[in-house]
């Protein structure tokens, strides 16, 4: 049976690195000729981004091989005697893992042997060794003052939370074998999956059989346990057979849990800690929706309009709430090609939306609440903008005009103040407007109503890191 493990007094003491190659790839092993110095504040960030990967795993022993002097364990022994020794013994650690590299799938990478002291396991204080390998460089933009001025440098590094690989030997039981977690963030394991997912069909024979220490599983606890490891065991990280797992639960081999469920109660009985809304409503019942906050797209066709309506429908079923951008919807009046009609314009979507949100509120656990933005540019911007200062209107939203680049320096650094307002469909200029004029006409409002706000989309992408990978700026945010 697992043992509880606790690592918040954990505090690393001693590191030594080194850098290791493929031997079939002809690259080499560097090890440290010191150990790696560091400033106290840095430990508890190093101890944190340490330990975290092997949280909420399972534990292993670590054989005893008395008879070879080249062992993990033996190493680990002359650490855990002397922990002067971990320099030499670093060397030896990564030397025996660099022999044991010869396979053309393995990756170069950054090692880090480090002592961390104050582990908790069983009440018992221990030392522990941790064998990290980080193999994915991550880049970094540092910027630097050099004579008087700011330059921009990139540089490659280790991320802390990005861990790739490593193994957590606490010196625990030794007379049994060292416990030791493992963790492999890339996954190597095959599992059945279409065997976990048969037992979705049949969610009644598992309500209540089974718990973890005083707490049962309803059958939608299990759902959400099906779920969670298919989603593992597509990443190749579930190292048993989901059948094994329910083995694992019957013969209470997975009790230590229950130290951290009773844990999170107490927080929240307590008020130290509460979660959001849905997962206090929905956790554990069968729309099992943890999330508050999302972000619909809505392009400009029919079909995707209504696709949009019927998820923030399905949202607010389970106390959520949606924020859309509405800027790509044709200005109304606009033609509409396939039916020769004219374009009703983004704000009657909107007020879809609206309606849909307060019907689905009478039969759902709380209101829902939108977000809803129209960019700065788009032809509909000023009936937008006076929208919400009639009583009754668009009630179950809050609005905000996007603002981009162009607006403020339309605004500031021309003359006539001229903003050119553009078609949605193919952002040809559609009429002329005075920057200033639309930023008197939203304060008017926003004193009426309190509506809209503005949100500062030059501002947000300027620091947006994902805009790389998404290929696109962020341009819609949740209603928090």
């Amino acid at each position: 049976m697992a043992v509880p493990v606790n690592f918040r007094e954990a505090s690393i003491s001693k590191i030594a690195l080194a850098k290791v190659g493929n031997p079939l790839k002809g690259e080499p092993l560097l090890t440290s000729k010191d150990l790696c110095r560091f400033e106290e504040s840095e430990a508890d960030l190093l101890t944190s981004s340490f330990l975290v990967p092997f949280k909420s795993l399972e534990p292993y022993r670590l054989n005893i091989e008395s008879n070879q002097e080249a062992s993990l364990h033996n190493y680990t022994k002359k650490v855990f005697d002397n922990g002067s020794n971990l320099l030499e013994e670093a060397k030896d650690i990564s030397q025996y893992l660099y022999s044991k590299s010869y396979h053309p799938n393995i990756k170069s990478g950054d090692l880090c042997i480090s002592l961390i002291d104050g582990i908790i396991i069983a009440g018992n204080s221990v030392p522990a060794l941790c064998i990290i390998k980080c193999e994915n460089k991550t880049p970094f933009l540092q910027i630097s003052e050099v004579d008087g001025d700011l330059t921009l440098t990139t540089q490659h590094g280790i991320y802390p939370d990005k861990v790739d690989k490593g193994c957590l030997i606490l010196n625990y039981q030794e007379q049994d074998g060292y416990t030791v977690y493992l963790f492999d963030k890339s996954g190597n394991n095959t599992q059945d999956i279409d065997e976990a997912k048969s037992y979705l069909e049949k969610l009644d024979a598992f309500d209540y059989k089974f718990k973890v220490g005083d707490y049962f599983f309803n059958k939608w606890h299990f759902r959400s346990l099906i779920n969670h490891y298919v989603t593992l065991a597509n990443k190749g990280q579930m190292k048993v057979s989901f059948k094994d797992l329910l083995t694992l639960l019957a013969a209470k081999k997975l009790e230590v849990y229950s130290d951290r469920i009773t844990e999170y109660f107490e927080m929240m009985t307590a008020q130290n800690f509460l979660p959001n809304s849905p997962t206090m409503m929905n956790a554990g019942g069968r729309l099992g929706q943890l999330s508050a906050c999302f972000v619909l797209g809505m392009n400009d066709g029919m079909e995707e309009i209504m696709k949009s309506t019927s998820d923030a429908a399905l949202i607010f079923k389970s106390g959520g709430g949606v924020g859309i951008n509405y800027s790509d919807l044709r200005e109304e009046g606009d033609i509409v090609a396939s039916t020769s009609g004219v374009a009703s314009g983004p704000v009657s979507f909107m007020n879809i939306i609206n309606t849909v949100t307060e019907v689905v509120k009478q039969g759902g656990k709380r209101r829902g609440a939108n977000m809803g933005i129209i960019e700065a540019w788009h032809p509909d911007v000023e009936k937008f903008i006076t929208n919400k200062t009639e009583p009754g209107v668009l009630e179950n939203f809050n609005v905000s005009v996007g603002i981009w680049e162009d607006f403020w320096n339309a605004l500031v650094n021309t003359e006539d103040g001229n903003y050119v307002l553009r078609s949605p469909r193919d952002r040809k200029p559609v009429k002329e407007i005075n920057a200033h004029q639309l930023i008197d006409l939203i304060a008017l409002s926003a004193w009426k109503s309190a509506e809209p706000g503005l949100i500062f989309f030059d501002q947000i992408n300027k620091y947006n890191v994902f805009a790389k990978a998404r290929q696109a700026p962020l341009r819609a945010t949740n209603p928090c």
